[in-house]
């Protein structure tokens, strides 16, 4: 999360990408290198990468956030991931 307060994105993302790795089932770490993704301007990767992020992991407000966040950047469509993220974020 430093790399990202710093708005070093390429350290933020790789760094972010190894804890996701390390650790497959947090979500925090996920959730950091889809935030990268976005401040580097790869709107579409943060768009993927929240997208599996819902589908992987249970959907948390965060999550709600991030995949409508990164799709509205990316100009693409969630409309499939609506009913899960509605029902996952309750």
């Amino acid at each position: 999360e430093s790399a990202t307060a710093l708005q070093a994105w390429p350290i933020a993302i790789a760094s972010a990408r190894k804890a996701a790795d390390a650790m497959p089932r947090s979500a925090s770490a996920r959730e950091v290198e889809i935030r990268a993704h976005l401040g580097a301007g790869r709107s579409a990767d943060a768009a993927r990468l929240a997208r599996r992020l819902v589908e992987q992991l249970p959907v948390t407000p965060t999550a709600v956030d991030l995949v409508l966040a990164t799709h509205r950047a990316a100009n693409v469509s969630c409309t499939d991931l609506l009913p899960k993220l509605m029902a996952g974020s309750t």
